[in-house]
């Protein structure tokens, strides 16, 4: 009576984890440990991969990597065997694409013997966006980093307006400005200064410029 009991219960738990394996929306897939071969693979794996689980029994588990990663998996394995190990992998799907999937694999006893069994998850857009974000960081840090800004005291002369610089040499104030900043000089003259330097041609039309209405 107790074995018929126990036999049941073992039935029972054989058709539930049955049912989770045929029922997840994970590809799950079970790799013979010694020889890397496909046993078998639940329906879903068609979903995500795109292959019919019939056509991957027997088949190296290699063969969903990229062309050239196939003979670089072998580290991954060993990983397995210690300790299991979860990270993102490109793997080939039927139609000859590259996908990026979130693959989870661990040594489990199964019939008599231990296999690996591994969960895929695609998890491309997700990659996809972590580049983006890089690539947007990576583009942020450079315009931070172009970014100047004059700040503190600034020793200038009081007769020529040259600035000392960091290295104690003195320089043209638009050269300091320029190397401590992103603003440009554009060069042009003043009215004041026309006047000072040439009087004969804009001397008197400064001053009648500068001139009130009541002076006139």
């Amino acid at each position: 009576m107790k074995e018929n009991e126990k036999n049941k219960d073992l039935l029972h738990d054989c058709q539930f984890y049955q049912t989770i394996f045929d029922r997840s929306l994970d590809a799950m897939i079970i790799v013979d440990a010694n020889d890397r071969t496909i046993r078998t693979a639940n329906r879903t794996t068609k979903e995500i991969l795109g292959y019919n689980p019939e056509d991957l029994e027997s088949k190296p588990f290699a063969n969903l990597f990229p062309r050239q990663m196939e003979q670089n998996t072998e580290q991954t394995w060993e990983q397995v065997k210690s300790y299991g190990t979860t990270l993102v992998e490109s793997f080939r799907l039927a139609d000859g694409t590259i996908r990026s999937m979130d693959m989870t694999a661990t040594m489990i006893p199964y019939a008599k013997d231990s296999v690996i069994l591994v969960t895929l998850r695609d998890v491309s857009d997700r990659v996809e966006a972590e580049k983006e974000r890089e690539r947007l960081i990576a583009e942020l840090q450079d315009a931070i980093a172009k970014i100047k800004t004059l700040t503190g005291l600034i020793p200038i002369c009081m007769h020529c307006k040259k600035i000392r610089n960091d290295n104690g040499y003195w320089e043209q104030v638009e050269n300091f400005v320029r190397d401590h900043s992103t603003a440009e000089f554009s060069h042009g003259i003043c009215p004041d200064c026309m006047t000072d330097l040439y009087p004969d041609f804009f001397g008197d039309e400064t001053t009648a410029q500068d001139e009130t209405p009541d002076q006139q």
